[in-house]
């Protein structure tokens, strides 16, 4: 009997811009990086999105990864820190929207957001901080307290 191994492939594509990288300062530039983002997702469905930064906390990439209902989106730790290392990220800032404009981190954006801490620090990944959207607020669990 013979055995067959399939090796699945990818494709990556690296497009270079040739505009500035913005800076992360605050949680302030990240919100104004993220307005842009978000500005064209459905407003109606929560969305989680990752800021990839560099050791100078310079912007070098984003990606969406994640949509789901009008109050949850189911967040895929492979996928997130497959594509931060595809980005060559040495920090993130996690972000999602809440349709209902309720600023408040559920009980579930607690639990992932440690999750996320957690396997971050086995690959040598800063999480900076996670914003949630609301309408025209923002909150930072970095402010608030909720990460260190």
């Amino acid at each position: 009997m013979k055995t067959y191994y399939e090796i699945k492939t990818c494709k990556i594509r690296l497009a270079v811009s040739e505009t500035e990288m913005k800076t992360i300062q605050d949680p302030e530039s990240a919100v104004n990086i993220l307005r842009a983002i978000y500005a064209d997702l459905d407003a109606d469905q929560e969305h989680f999105t990752i800021l990839c930064l560099n050791k100078a906390n310079k912007v070098t990439g984003f990606k969406t990864l994640f949509s789901g209902g009008q109050d949850m989106s189911i967040v895929d730790l492979k996928v997130l820190f497959r594509n931060a290392l595809l980005m060559g990220s040495t920090g993130l800032i996690l972000a999602h929207n809440h349709p209902s404009g309720n600023l408040n981190a559920s009980p579930e954006d607690l639990i992932i957001t440690r999750k996320i801490i957690e396997g971050a620090k086995i690959l040598d990944i800063k999480i900076l901080d996670h914003i949630i959207l609301g309408g025209n607020d923002s909150m930072s669990f970095r402010e608030k307290g909720l990460i260190q």
